[in-house]
């Protein structure tokens, strides 16, 4: 938007230097101005921009910029539909207008029409190769279409055109993420923030970077730099509500989690998030799985394919003993995110469960965790399911092996000693037994 907005400037700055000449529209200047002017600053409320923008267009209807102004608008205002109508009225007073082309492009993306957003880029590279912001908004269509390689691509094509262009090093830092590349993920990233110190997605991206490495302390102070931009950015607080979550700083999540319904009541993140605090508040305390199902039913109602809420409703069923609802949950959640460790364990606890009704299920809780641990060796929680399958199955010399996998990790010590001393007292190593029953106490 800032350079379709310097382009008015310089169309405005022209009319002032030449008076009057044949090309350059006949209008007032001072009202155009003051709008461009606070969009930028953001003195203005956008309904007052739209106003001034909408007044415009009133004395020149057929001035194509005004039409994607006010587009931009309107975009920015969530009126997606009413923003296209703008786009396409200045592609039809000037076809050869690009700026127009770029805006529906990028209006077609928001929608998830990829195909129509590709053939606007198309037409925009054909006519101009060199339009950096063209190729980044074609990067972000293959990106949408995990298209990776073509995204790198078309990122590397708008760098070398504009070396200085801030997203584009952002977005290429996107797919090297994605490519799990992190040390040039985070390059990109401060690459663009070097660019633009301002850049709030930049400093969100970032944030993320650090919270999947694990570096949770930096990736808070990512996630506050952007809230001192921009605090009424919802992602922001989603972000530092799941590194809260990771330091096992329940409350600060929950707080965090909190601010961003606020600021926007419909956001599925923000509801998953303090699904999953409920939740976790529940194993440690016994309180809060009626608000985690709460939450992640409110989740299902904004979006029936969030896998996280599924999977998190999966748990909340199994834990209240309606092993039905939490199996049809994993199995919904399974569609989604077919290859999830996390799913196989939470059916393999249903089948496990239901063995006293239906032994036949003992194979299908084996299967389940046998597959969590082909898809993730470390989900520690499988190797103690594997484990209690084994010895359901009196197969004892293969529990012992699973409950000490298991019995490596304080997460799941007491389990893997209760399975331990449960083993040996099977097999009539009564001392062995105790000892183990003892490290659980």
């Amino acid at each position: 938007m800032p350079g379709l907005f310097k382009k008015l400037r310089n169309v405005l700055k022209k009319k002032e230097e030449t008076s009057k000449e044949a090309d350059v529209l006949d209008f007032g200047t001072s009202s155009i101005q003051e709008c461009l002017d606070n969009f930028y600053t953001n003195k203005v409320e956008l309904k007052v921009i739209e106003k001034k923008f909408k007044t415009e267009i009133s004395v020149n209807p057929d001035f194509a910029d005004l039409h994607v102004c006010l587009g931009k608008v309107l975009a920015a205002e969530g009126r997606i539909d009413e923003a296209e109508k703008e786009f396409k009225k200045a592609t039809q007073i000037n076809p050869k207008y690009l700026d127009g082309n770029l805006a529906l492009a990028e209006i077609y993306y928001r929608q998830d029409k990829l195909r129509e957003a590709e053939e606007q880029c198309k037409t925009v590279i054909t006519a101009d190769k060199d339009r950096a912001d063209a190729r980044v908004c074609m990067g972000k269509v293959f990106f949408a279409q995990r298209k990776l390689k073509e995204a790198e691509k078309e990122y590397r094509e708008a760098i070398d055109i504009k070396p200085d262009y801030a997203d584009a090093h952002f977005e290429l830092g996107g797919v090297y993420f994605e490519q799990a590349k992190l040390w040039e993920a985070v390059h990109e990233h401060k690459k663009a923030l070097q660019l633009n110190p301002k850049y709030v997605d930049a400093y969100i991206g970032l944030g993320w970077i650090y919270y999947h490495q694990d570096k949770l302390k930096d990736a808070k102070a990512q996630f506050n730099k952007a809230i001192e931009i921009n605090p009424r950015e919802p992602g922001i607080y989603i972000g530092l509500g799941w590194v809260f979550y990771h330091m096992e700083a329940l409350e600060e999540a929950e707080h965090e989690f909190k601010k961003a319904v606020e600021l926007e009541s419909d956001n599925a993140d923000a509801h998953n998030g303090l699904g999953w605090v409920y939740y976790r508040k529940d194993e440690k305390a016994g309180e809060g799985i009626d608000l985690a199902e709460s939450e992640f039913k409110k989740v299902k109602e904004i979006n029936p394919n969030y896998c996280s809420a599924r999977t998190g409703l999966g748990n909340v069923y199994y834990k209240k003993g309606k092993l039905g609802y939490a199996e049809e949950e994993f199995m919904k959640a399974l569609t989604l995110e077919p290859d999830s460790a996390d799913i196989h364990i939470g059916l393999g606890w249903i089948y496990y469960k239901w063995f006293e009704y239906q032994p036949e299920k003992i194979n299908d809780a084996e299967k389940n965790f046998k597959k969590a641990i082909e898809l993730d060796p470390d989900k520690l929680n499988a190797h103690i399911g594997l484990g209690w399958v084994y010895f359901r199955k009196k197969d004892y010399e293969m529990a012992e092996k699973e409950f000490l996998k298991a019995a490596k990790s304080k997460a799941y010590f007491d389990e893997a000693h209760i399975g331990l001393g449960s083993v040996y007292e099977k097999l009539g190593k009564s001392d062995k037994a105790k000892k183990q029953f003892k490290k659980a106490e």
